[in-house]
């Protein structure tokens, strides 16, 4: 059994908690993105309420998702690289995350 001192509690703590906030963000962002869900019946009614191609205003749609995915995946490497600044985790760590 390893005894652990009032250091490396005050280290290991935190360091487990991010890891499963990483390990969450990463599924929640993966799972974001596998929901290939369209909105049809929005599409629909913007469509016909505006007079435009159900097309354009799915691609408009389309664009607004891959924009907050590439958000969220910038958000996320800035706090990778915040807690590779912090001595939480490597880089190499960071680079397997990412």
């Amino acid at each position: 059994m390893i005894i652990l001192t009032k250091i490396n509690k005050k280290y290991v703590t935190p360091s487990f908690i991010l890891t499963l906030v990483l390990i969450a963000s990463i599924y929640g962002t993966t799972s974001a993105l596998a929901d290939d869900t369209t909105y049809p019946r929005i599409v629909s009614k913007i469509a016909q309420k505006f007079g435009l191609e159900e097309e354009d205003v799915n691609e408009v749609f389309e664009q607004d998702r891959l924009q907050m995915w590439e958000d969220r995946k910038k958000t996320q490497e800035e706090r990778l690289s915040d807690a590779v600044s912090d001595g939480i985790i490597t880089e190499e760590q960071k680079r397997l995350l990412i």
